[in-house]
Order: structure tokens, then sequence, then C-alpha cells
């Protein structure tokens, strides 16, 4: 009875220490997210699982969000059409080899495949590579990349609101996910698919930290790690002072990707 008390007690009490843990390493990363120090630009990688990749999935638009002592502002997306012009991420010979020369992936390594990584670094790495080269991201300092999934951006709604697309449709935390996974590509034109998944991704991520009180800034942290965990949601910082408590949060899995790499380039 003692041991099957002491277990019952264990396991609920490691469980509070990881989601205090997760809350508190997530409070750590916002105010240097929000540019309380200076102002920061990341990009806004929105994926699509429908086609899988490691992190993820394709990268079908990227957005511009700046931060600016906690104001947020969500520029505008450009479809990857107008990135594939830029060329590669710059990947290694290793990543050469593993994602392309090795098959059956055969991955471009252009901003749609950035997701390929599992390292969420080098993902963030090929992103800030194509951004130096774009006309709109030359002159622009790239601080980090959030990425983001049709599941998170549905959780985030049961968090931020409703989203309400360009023709009326309304998505909710129930249905966003079926909507850019599949009703999307069934009920509108190629033209118009990535324009409406990066609508919902600019008003979801929007008003995720408009009007924030305690509550809603416990629900997003509480969100960020948990879909961290299941791959829906990814961020990296390049300045090492933010990085750092990312380092030490399932945010990345960097130390997982790492050996996962290393463990390929071996075989």
């Amino acid at each position: 009875m003692v041991k099957n008390a002491y277990a019952a007690g264990n396991t609920q009490l490691t469980k509070m220490a990881d989601k205090v843990n997760q809350l508190s390493g997530t409070f750590q990363i916002l105010p240097d997210f929000l540019g309380s120090d200076q102002p920061r630009t990341y990009a806004l990688m929105a994926m699509t699982t429908s086609e899988e990749r490691s992190s993820g999935g394709l990268i079908g638009s990227v957005g511009v969000v700046t931060t600016d002592n906690g104001k947020i502002n969500i520029g505008d997306f450009r479809s990857n059409g107008e990135y594939i012009p830029y060329g590669a991420g710059d990947p290694t010979e290793d990543e050469q080899r593993i994602f392309q020369q090795w098959g059956p992936l055969n991955m471009s390594f252009d901003v749609r495949d950035l997701a390929v990584y599992p390292d969420t670094s080098r993902s963030a790495e090929g992103m800030r590579a194509i951004w130096q080269r774009t006309p709109w991201g030359s002159n622009t300092q790239l601080d980090g990349v959030l990425m983001v999934d049709p599941v998170f951006l549905q959780e985030l709604t049961k968090i931020s609101g409703n989203v309400t697309i360009p023709d009326g449709t309304v998505l909710t935390g129930d249905n966003t996910a079926e909507f850019l996974l599949n009703k999307v590509y069934v009920d509108y034109p190629v033209s118009m698919q990535d324009a409406l998944f990066a609508q919902v991704a600019e008003q979801a991520v929007g008003s995720m930290f408009s009007n924030v009180d305690l509550a809603k800034l416990t629900k997003v942290a509480q969100l960020m790690g948990s879909m961290a965990e299941g791959r829906h949601f990814s961020m990296y910082a390049f300045d090492e002072t933010a990085e750092k408590p990312l380092v030490m949060q399932v945010l990345l899995h960097r130390l997982r990707a790492v050996k996962s790499i290393r463990r390929w380039e071996c075989m």
C-alpha cells in the first residue's frame, strides 16, 4: 500500500514539476522575444503537415514578426514561390548526402524544405541564409524563427478567439486544422491556398499576445510547451542571451535532434 501510494504521488509530483519548469522556461523566453531590450525581427514559417518534414511540414509561406518593448506587429506573408528564386539554405555536405543523394527524399533545401532538418537551429540558419539574399531581407537582421503548423494554429484559436477569412468562413478551436489540412485543398483553387493559410496564421499569431493578462499568458505558455513536444511549434533565436533558456526547454529538442543527425552521419 505504501509503495503504491508513493509511486502515485511521485508520478503526480513529477508531472507538476515538469509543468512548472515548462512555464518557468517559457516566461524566461518571452521578455527577450517581445523585444524588452531591443527591437527584434522573426520569420514566421507556416508549415503544412499534409506534406511532412522532420520538423513539421512543407513551408507554405513566411511572414515577418517584429517585436519592440512588448508590442508585436505581424507583417505581410510571402508565399514560398516568392522565396524560391533566392536559392537554398546552404546545406552541408553531410546534409546533402542524407537528404538528397541517398534518396528517396531528394529535398531541394529551398524554403519549402527547410523543415527537413530535425534540428530547429539548422532550419533557422537555412531561413536566414535565404532571407539575406532577398530584397526585403537583405537590409534587415533576422533574429530568429517561429515554425507553426495547423494544429498549433487551431489550439491558438481556442485561446485567442476565432479567425474569419475573407469569404466569411469562421475557423475555431475545433475546425481550423481540418480546414488547413483538407478543406482548403478541396474547396479553393491552388492560387488561393497559400494566401488563406497566411491569413489564418497572421490573425491567430497576431492575437496571441494581444489583450494579455496572466491567465491568457499562462495558457499561451502551456500551449507553446505542449505543442513543441508534438513538433507543432518550434522557435529559435540567434541571440545567445535569448537562446540560453530555449536550449533548456522542449521548444527546440536540440539535443535529441543533434544526436539523431550524428547517428545518421555515422551510418
